[in-house]
């Protein structure tokens, strides 16, 4: 968890943190015997969550008469403790974005067409960024990062990761930019590389498309890795972090190569560590709540998010008002807090 949010730490710390937010407040030695691990490890999990501003001491009280004292530790909420860092990350995020995308241009406006081939090629009309993606996804030998969005649906990533390459087409007068009406949710087919790992980051906008929730269960069940961000995505895909293709217009996408491809490779990396878990093993909740939650979480109506799920708005609203019930919240925005707490999500 706290690597996810960008922090130093280990299994242990983030055991101890999670153990202080369910409870008051617990000494050394209670988490020691609550938790199962050696108090040495106890020791450093404290220091380290007390040098990050997560927990912080109460007043001593004595363990016994005749026994020294010891400290009592406390979480700090997680909304002015982890917050503030979450809303840093993403302004990051977004400079890096904003940064990456302004050196493509400006690499494309200043070089001539034989250099700027050695590292960038433009890639225009919907057959040709198809072929391009499959390409790249057809050649990975350890690793596909992905960045999907709804948003903009030129380069069709869920589709054409999985599919052969179409036969090109001759495009009619006028067609390009028209292109964006290509489907990125078609049924992916069982085509899968043993020994790749794919990483899938989608946005909101994404959640918002049709079939949405069953595509990405197609992916966790083929293996993939997915999460989540609030905020919009480009189109994206680093094989091998190697060679890339990221979307810069309504109607072309750039390849990148080596050294440009690190630029696409960071700015993915940065934005998985701080993207949040679409899918995680050990949850309390149904698999049918947490989807509830999640949807909840991205921004979707009750409307949206029962089109998403196959149900009713009505039934997205007792699902939610019964989770509320359980975590002893009165709103959304607080059930959404105990939520990521609990690891609901």
């Amino acid at each position: 968890m706290l690597r996810d949010l960008g922090l130093e730490g280990s299994g242990s710390d983030d055991a101890v943190y999670r153990f202080l937010i369910a409870h008051a407040a617990a000494t050394e030695s209670d988490l020691a015997r609550a938790l199962a691990i050696p108090a040495t490890v106890v020791t450093r999990a404290v220091s380290q969550l007390r040098d990050l501003g997560l927990i912080v001491v109460e007043p001593a009280v004595p363990a016994s008469t005749s026994s020294p004292t010891e400290h009592r530790w406390r979480a700090v909420a997680p909304e002015l403790a982890i917050g503030p860092m979450v809303a840093r990350s993403r302004d990051r995020l977004r400079r890096a974005e904003d940064a990456f995308l302004e050196l493509v241009d400006a690499y494309r406006r200043e070089h001539t067409a034989s250099a700027a081939s050695d590292l960038v090629e433009f890639v225009e009309g919907r057959a040709a960024q198809a072929a391009w993606i499959s390409r790249l996804e057809s050649g990975a030998r350890r690793s596909i990062d992905v960045f999907q969005t709804g948003r903009n649906l030129v380069v069709p990533v869920a589709e054409s990761i999985y599919e052969d390459p179409p036969e090109p087409e001759p495009e009619p007068e006028g067609a390009r930019g028209a292109s964006a009406g290509f489907d990125p949710l078609a049924e992916p087919a069982t085509a899968h590389h043993d020994g790749v790992r794919y990483r899938v980051v989608v946005d909101t906008d994404f959640l918002t498309e049709p079939a949405a929730i069953r595509a990405l269960d197609e992916r966790l069940a083929l293996g993939h890795e997915v999460r989540i961000v609030d905020d919009p995505l480009a189109k994206l895909v680093i094989v091998d972090g190697e060679l890339g293709m990221i979307q810069v217009s309504g109607s072309a996408s750039v390849v990148l190569r080596a050294p440009l491809v690190v630029l696409g490779t960071q700015l993915f990396e940065t934005t998985w560590r701080h993207a949040r878990p679409y899918f995680s093993d050990g949850t309390q909740i149904s698999t049918e709540d947490r989807r509830v939650l999640q949807l909840m979480l991205a921004g979707l109506t009750d409307a949206a998010a029962a089109s998403q799920l196959g149900t009713s708005p009505r039934t997205i609203q007792r699902r939610l008002r019964a989770l509320m019930n359980r975590a002893q919240v009165t709103s959304r925005v607080q059930l959404g807090w105990h939520a990521m707490r609990n690891n609901w999500i």
